[in-house]
C-alpha cells in the first residue's frame, strides 16, 4: 500500500475511534509506526491549510523556495511574482523548468497576467 493511501486509512480508522496499537494489528506495524503516520499525515494537512498555494508547487520548487527564502515565502505568492523569472533564474535550484512551473502556478492564482511575459523578466 501507497505511504499516502495508508495514511489516510489510518487517519480514517483513528476517527472511526480505533486505537493505534488496533490500527497496527490491521497493518502489520508497530502502534509506534502507525501514530507516526498519523501525525505526518496531519502535519502535512496543517502544512496545507497554513499555505494552500503550496499543494499547487512540485515538491523540487517547494524545496528551492524553501532553501532560498525560508518556510515563509510558501505563505507569500505576491512576493514571488514581485521577484521576477529573471531574479529566481540567478538564485541555485532555479532553473528553467523550476520557473517556469512557478509561472504557470502563479498565473493560475491570479498573480501575475500573463505567464509568457513574466517569464521574459530580466534580473532587476
Amino acid at each position: 500500500m501507497k505511504n499516502l493511501a495508508k495514511r489516510k486509512r489510518i487517519v480514517s480508522l483513528r476517527n472511526q475511534g480505533k486505537t493505534f496499537i488496533e490500527i497496527a494489528e490491521i497493518f502489520g506495524n508497530c502502534p509506534y509506526r502507525v501514530s507516526g503516520l498519523y501525525a505526518e499525515h496531519m502535519e502535512n494537512l496543517n502544512e496545507c491549510s497554513k499555505y494552500p498555494f503550496r499543494k499547487y508547487l512540485s515538491v523540487r520548487l517547494r524545496n528551492a523556495l524553501v532553501h532560498a527564502f525560508g518556510v515563509e515565502i510558501l505563505g507569500k505568492p505576491e512576493k514571488m511574482a514581485e521577484f521576477g523569472s529573471g531574479k529566481l533564474r540567478s538564485l541555485k535550484h532555479f532553473g528553467k523548468i523550476t520557473v517556469s512551473e512557478l509561472g504557470v502556478a502563479l498565473e493560475k492564482f491570479g498573480y501575475i497576467s500573463d505567464k509568457k511575459s513574466w517569464l521574459n523578466t530580466k534580473n532587476p
